[in-house]
């Protein structure tokens, strides 16, 4: 046999071993954060829940989806390119031309974030707190990036953990000290303003440049996130159109009993997606082999399914006894709200797995729009075309819609990927 031909060999399955070596230790340290996360974050909730109201809830839900919903619209997806990209592109001013456009990405957030609850009369200290802290926190997740890109991920665990739990406590501290409502809104603050201090002190940033851009470069820019753009907005503007539709129609009241359900059936998505989008990711995108990422994928999704199909089985048989004695009876609605929304439990994550490999395989990107992002806008639509019909049951109806969207999806995406897996002639990416 040809000596280079064993080299080769040789030299792949030190690769694998070492890919292995790394998803199992960077999977521990983010599995763990994601779940240090869910915890504390469960915990703040449990106070704030019993201390203020559902309407109080429901209030902060439309707002904060308001603003989240301007940033979505103006997002340049940078932090999704900076992953994506190859070495050879951080060339010259590449990096410093990210955060220029970073930058406008923001000041557009805030100035027309603003103007918006202004115009609607919705403005108050609180909400300013919380636009500074989206701001701020989005800043910081794009710093995140560059260290992900190094797969530092030990470090950004102890970051995102750290800045989570601390801003849950200091959450609870300003609730305790009287502020009532405004626990709610300081909180993002107070998480984006320790991350950046862990950011700065403990993973030791480098100094920022800002740069000019052409027109050439930004049309080259917007070609390259288009798609990651329309998937971000579909993904994101789903969650926004829910919680703004509810407002108009079933009120705030039922919009917090909506949001605190939808925070309860995402906790295994918030432990599980660290590992199973964000390593994955990167993983994935470094995987030349299309066929090889592809049994990868397989691999994690059987571990993935047998965790979730115990969540759900917890979830139906001591759940509504588990939120009644933690949340308390004001709160008993909410359990046939999760009900509905076992589609999130049992197939969110499922869904962020192959979203992972499609985005990788930013080629196949507009496939995931069309069957993913599609079934579930097509199961959102007729689920809210019902609602209206019926003219009640608001909440009920689209949770069912949005569990459907994201179990349907999944199962489209995964057959798809069969299909376009089987049909590459060789392991290359098509």
């Amino acid at each position: 046999m040809n000596i280079s031909y064993l080299q080769k060999i040789k030299s792949t399955l030190y690769c694998m071993k070492y890919l292995d070596t790394f998803i199992k230790s960077a999977g521990s340290w983010m599995i763990a954060g994601g779940l240090f996360q869910a915890i504390s974050g469960f915990g703040a909730n449990v106070v704030l829940a019993r201390n203020l109201e559902v309407q109080d809830f429901g209030f902060f839900a439309v707002v904060s989806s308001m603003i989240g919903l301007v940033a979505l619209l103006v997002n340049s997806c940078a932090g999704t390119v900076a992953i994506s990209s190859n070495e050879a592109d951080f060339q010259g001013e590449y990096k410093s031309k990210l955060y220029s456009i970073l930058l406008v990405e923001l000041l557009l957030i805030v100035i027309i974030s603003s103007a918006l609850l202004l115009i609607l009369n919705q403005m108050n200290f609180g909400v300013m707190l919380y636009i500074l802290g989206t701001i701020i926190v989005s800043w910081s997740d794009f710093q995140m990036k560059f260290i992900e890109r190094h797969n530092r991920f030990r470090e950004v665990s102890i970051v995102e953990t750290s800045s989570e739990l601390l801003s849950h406590i200091l959450a609870v501290i300003v609730l305790l000290l009287g502020f009532g409502v405004l626990a709610l809104y300081i909180r993002l603050f107070f998480k984006g303003a320790i991350k950046v201090g862990f950011q700065v002190f403990y993973c030791k940033m480098p100094r920022i440049y800002i740069a000019k851009f052409d027109r050439l470069w930004l049309k080259t820019y917007f070609h390259n996130a288009k798609h990651f753009y329309t998937s971000g907005m579909l993904e994101s503007g789903l969650e926004r159109i829910i919680v703004l539709f509810l407002g108009a129609f079933s009120g705030v009241k039922e919009t917090g009993f909506f949001f605190q359900a939808r925070r309860l059936a995402i906790v295994p998505h918030q432990i599980l997606q660290p590992y199973f989008f964000r390593i994955l990711f990167n993983t994935f995108s470094r995987d030349d082999s299309y066929k090889s990422a592809f049994r990868e994928l397989n691999k994690n999704m059987v571990f993935l399914l047998i965790l979730l199909f115990l969540a759900l089985v917890l979830t139906f048989t001591i759940g509504h006894d588990v939120i009644v004695f933690t949340f308390g009876l004001k709160w008993a609605p909410v359990t046939e709200i999760i009900y509905c929304l076992s589609g999130i439990i049992a197939a969110s994550v499922p869904f962020e797995l192959l979203k992972a490999f499609y985005q990788a395989k930013s080629v196949n990107m507009a496939k995931f729009l069309y069957f993913g992002r599609g079934a579930q806008y097509f199961c959102l639509t007729l689920s809210i075309i019902v609602s209206l019909i019926i003219g009640s049951h608001y909440v009920l109806i689209l949770s069912v819609g949005i569990s459907a969207g994201y179990i349907i999806g999944s199962m489209l995406l995964y057959y798809v990927l069969y299909g376009l897996v089987n049909n590459t002639p060789d392991s290359r990416i098509a």
